[in-house]
């Protein structure tokens, strides 16, 4: 899923990017541009296995702005943890992060 522009993910509203299965990558969140993460809540996933977990992307000048991000790790020895990244210019604003640690 993509935010560009000026878009923003809302209030009240809630998306997870799944773990990936078999050594595939995990779900992608991406935001673009000035596009922020508005006061919605985000779950990344830690992968099941040899594979990549769930990751939300802040790229340009977004904004986690009032989101929550919920980071789960792995339950397997060998998986990805869920994880949030910023690049470029984008900010953590006022955002909310837990990270929670491996199950194994």
């Amino acid at each position: 899923m993509q935010f560009i522009n000026s878009a923003t993910a809302g209030v009240s509203t809630s998306f997870v990017a799944d773990s990936g299965q078999g050594r595939q990558i995990g779900g992608t969140i991406r935001f673009f541009d000035s596009a922020n993460a508005g006061s919605a809540t985000f779950t990344n996933i830690g992968a099941f296995g040899a594979s990549g977990g769930g990751v939300t992307f802040f790229n340009d000048n977004s904004s986690a702005a009032n989101g929550t991000f919920m980071n789960e790790g792995s339950p397997a020895f060998d998986g990805d943890g869920g994880s949030t990244q910023f690049t470029g210019s984008a900010t953590a604003d006022h955002g909310t992060f837990i990270s929670n640690g491996a199950t194994s």
